[in-house]
């Protein structure tokens, strides 16, 4: 008893005492925080008020394992779609912690709350139900079992005599696609376009027919008749009546003075084609389509020809594209298909031929430039000879190795060229010859290694001289850095694909999609090279819509030693996944070669059947002015690969790769 008194007695003590303490304690902070004595107590009772903030935000908030996740669907986009597939991918995330079931089926969340699950689907409509925690979510999926989606000519059309008539149509993958017209049968090749349409269902296809030569008034000759021969069925489907014109000899009996055998074409001579965007794509003439092919190249705004009368006109991609036939043997465009206004058409005439001679040469940074003095602005064809590549008839230009060890430049309709470049201090060029020909000249410069090219580009300057530009190699210097060398004095250009109204591949969660997930690594890479000492051009830094020509005019304008674009992949496969790199141009393959074995030792992904470097007709790829590397990184298809993607360790990781990559592609040269 007597020991229980003491404590209370203690206690009676230490409570006041503690109130006391505790009540002085709270009116001196009150005090300084009304009358802080200087700036450090300022900042002092500032930081320790934040910290209070903070700590009251993490004491209200949920733990992270137990924090409310609501279900998000990404695909389906929309309550009702129509596919052409019977396999369907509904994807999205959960929270992991409670069941999701999709048609009554169980499905698995994984722990970062991704999910993916195939619906077989029936032909007509399907209902897929989607239920997690509380919430139901309702879709409907339309199967249709279509073979031809679509077919160019639909409707009836008029056209002229002896003009090309382009046929095309979209069908399943994978068909064997016909067309028939006034008798004749041809096989459709598929239309590879400028975009990776892997995952798609869907091909175009696309060929030819000369029309008749109709000596009387206008009239029918029929219908096309398109067919598709595929693993899910046979379909046939019809075009509209195609009329024909009387044939008009005045405007194709002129001729050109050339003979048939010669690569020139009669095209008469009363109409003129002149390049008026910054640069226009080249195309063979007997192509149906816009088959772009490394074998051919671009002209300089300014570059004028004899045309065709007609256009040759088609629709692919639903986009009605012209395209005129040039005299010297190629194709251009009128507009392309993304609305760019690349040629115009006016009667005129041009000399018959043309004088060329050097100017000068002479070395502008890191390009050598070569001048000529013209006449008048005749078209040109570059060709990077000898070099085998596995299809040429089938347009497949995957090349083994780089085998071609010179540039031949052919000057078009030039009946003279004078003047040689002294090529003997030159780092890509050992000598030139000139090569005369029946209508044209050549200029045939040797390189001094075999397969070794850094890129090139042409202009005329403002005094109406041509100029090429030849991109030199660089040397590295050495650096007390992992790599063992600086980037000083390299400039590399980073391409962040998609952006803005252009979402790319969709991702597993609503608003981390292909555009946002590029960027992400492109501002890694960027940061990585900077710290190597290296120039670095973004075509974007934030999430907005680049059109194709500005990222173009980005590299005509900054004249980079190299270019990276940087994607992600995406397939109907969700079990697809891996890195590959892309190329267009011959000498860009050892740069894309490069990328695929750096990434390869770095573990940065998985070597899988996805895993390769591939010739591709990329629109960023076919720039010809340096090394163009496109890379497909990851797929954000893939549930593993994709929450991957968002960790800091995997950007950090992937980046350091493509560093590698670039680095060594010129500790090559």
């Amino acid at each position: 008893m007597a020991t229980n008194k003491k404590a209370k007695k203690r206690l009676a003590i230490i409570i006041p005492t503690v109130s006391a303490v505790l009540l002085l304690c709270g009116l001196t902070l009150w005090f300084f925080a009304q009358n802080p004595s200087d700036d450090n107590s300022s900042e002092a009772s500032s930081k320790q008020a934040s910290s209070i903030t903070a700590s009251s935000e993490m004491v209200s908030s949920e733990p992270e394992d137990t924090k409310e996740i609501t279900l998000d669907i990404v695909a389906p986009d929309k309550k009702s779609i129509t596919v052409y597939k019977p396999d369907y991918v509904v994807k999205g995330s959960a929270d992991p912690n409670y069941p999701l079931t999709i048609n009554n089926t169980p499905v698995s969340v994984d722990e970062t709350g991704l999910f993916a699950h195939n619906v077989k689907l029936n032909v007509g409509k399907n209902t897929i139900e989607i239920v997690h925690k509380d919430t139901t979510e309702v879709y409907t999926v339309n199967y249709q079992k279509i073979v031809i989606k679509s077919i160019s000519p639909s409707s009836s059309k008029t056209v002229e005599s002896n003009e090309t008539l382009v046929v095309s149509c979209v069908a399943l993958k994978g068909s064997k696609v016909t067309a028939t017209f006034d008798g004749k049968k041809i096989t459709l090749y598929t239309v590879k376009g400028d975009a990776d349409a892997s995952d798609s269902d869907y091909e175009e296809y696309a060929g030819s027919f000369e029309t008749p030569v109709n000596q009387g008034e206008t009239k029918s000759y029929g219908k096309v008749a398109f067919r598709a021969v595929s693993d899910f069925g046979t379909s046939t489907k019809y075009s509209g009546n195609i009329k024909v014109k009387k044939f008009d000899p005045a405007k194709f009996d002129g001729g050109n003075g050339y003979p048939q055998n010669s690569e020139y074409l009669n095209v008469g001579e009363g109409y003129i084609i002149e390049v008026v965007n910054y640069q226009a794509e080249t195309f063979n003439a007997n192509d149906a389509t816009d088959l772009s092919r490394p074998t051919n190249n671009y002209l300089p705004k300014g570059t004028v020809d004899y045309c065709s009368p007609y256009p040759k006109t088609f629709t692919l991609s639903g986009k009605e594209t012209k395209m005129y036939t040039a005299r010297y043997g190629k194709q251009l465009y009128s507009t392309s298909p993304r609305g760019t206004v690349n040629t115009k058409i006016y009667e005129g005439t041009l000399p018959e031929t043309n004088s060329v001679s050097l100017a000068l040469t002479k070395t502008v940074g890191h390009h050598t430039v070569m001048t000529f003095n013209v006449d008048w602005k005749a078209p040109f064809k570059f060709e990077v000879e000898p070099q085998k590549y596995k299809s040429e008839s089938n347009r497949d230009y995957i090349i083994e190795e780089p085998t071609f060890s010179y540039i031949d430049i052919t000057f078009c309709y030039a009946d003279s060229l004078e003047g040689l470049p002294d090529m003997s201090n030159n780092p890509v060029f050992s000598s030139a010859e000139i090569i005369e020909g029946d209508y044209d000249r050549v200029l045939r410069l040797h390189l001094r290694e075999k397969g070794v090219f850094y890129g090139w580009s042409s202009e005329y300057n403002s005094q109406g001289q041509l100029e090429f530009w030849f991109l030199n190699p660089t040397k590295l210097e050495v650096a007390n850095n992992e790599y063992g060398v600086s980037l000083e004095g390299i400039t590399v250009l980073i391409d962040a694909g998609h952006g803005g109204r252009d979402n790319g591949a969709s991702g597993y969660k609503n608003g981390v999609h292909e555009q946002h997930l590029n960027l992400k690594l492109a501002l890694e890479v960027e940061k990585q090279l900077k710290a190597l000492g290296a120039t670095v051009i973004m075509t974007r830094t934030d999430d907005s819509y680049i059109e194709v020509d500005d990222r173009i005019l980005a590299i005509k304008n900054n004249k980079p030693d190299y270019v990276i674009s940087i994607h992600r992949n995406s397939s109907s496969n969700i079990n697809a996944s891996g890195f590959s790199s892309y190329y267009f141009n011959p000498y860009s393959y050892d740069a894309a070669n490069t990328m695929l074995s750096e990434v390869n030792s770095s573990g940065a992904f998985k070597q899988t059947a996805w895993t390769f470097v591939r010739w591709h007709v990329f629109f960023l790829c076919r720039v010809t002015d340096c090394p163009t590397v496109l890379t497909e990184n990851g797929f954000v298809s893939n549930k593993a690969e994709y929450s991957e993607m968002l960790t800091e360790e995997q950007t950090e990781k992937n980046a350091k790769a493509l560093v590698s990559g670039i680095v060594n592609y010129f500790k090559g040269q």
